[in-house]
């Protein structure tokens, strides 16, 4: 409301202060516009603060935990620590086909005569639906296995958002992988130290 033509989306703080400086109502609804937004630019600021400590904690406790999820390309310390949360004991899920399912990436069948298709499911866990699909449109844009993937799916005549389906299904599973390899290494741990303390 302060500039004429409005200003851009997901400004940063000091891009947002650089806008601020240029602006100089005189009109009383415009002066506190300005003021309003001088106050949520310092709530912003104090938000950003906190954001670097709660990250280290946030990687420390996941590294006491034990889990892998951050090496998947996409996937950083508030996804890992989302998709925890959310799966619980992933031991839980019979199958990685079950996982999908739960994490609404399972492709739903839609063909037609003899054109075989498959569209978007709305069903499962939206939050976690949305970690994976930041992580697909992640490896999408990096080089690496997903964007071969996706490359190859877009190849076999699959359209975009057919490929980016199919890759957020690869996704899936290998965080069904990655979690129960995680368990696996987590017992075979306290299995460890139990024995350790046996002899000692």
């Amino acid at each position: 409301c302060l500039l004429p033509g409005g200003a851009a989306k997901h400004l940063t703080a000091d891009k947002t202060a650089a806008l601020l400086r240029r602006v100089r109502p005189t009109d009383p609804v415009g002066i506190r516009r300005r003021l309003i937004v001088r106050e949520l630019l310092a709530e912003l600021r104090a938000t950003d603060r906190k954001i670097a400590p709660l990250d280290a904690d946030l990687a420390w406790m996941l590294d006491e935990h034990g889990t892998t999820l951050t090496d998947i390309v996409g996937i950083a310390h508030t996804g890992a620590a989302t998709i925890l949360a959310i799966t619980g004991d992933p031991t839980r899920f019979r199958s990685a086909a079950a996982y999908a399912s739960f994490a609404g990436t399972a492709p739903i069948a839609a063909s037609s005569g003899d054109t075989i298709r498959y569209r978007l499911n709305r069903g499962g866990n939206r939050q976690l639906n949305k970690i994976i699909h930041t992580a697909a449109k992640t490896q999408i844009r990096l080089p690496g296995p997903g964007r071969d993937y996706y490359q190859r799916r877009r190849g076999d005549g699959k359209t975009n958002a057919e490929a980016i389906r199919a890759l957020k299904r690869h996704i899936t599973t290998a965080i069904y992988r990655t979690l129960q390899t995680d368990v696996a290494a987590r017992a075979a741990k306290r299995a460890q130290a139990s024995e350790e303390d046996k002899r000692s």
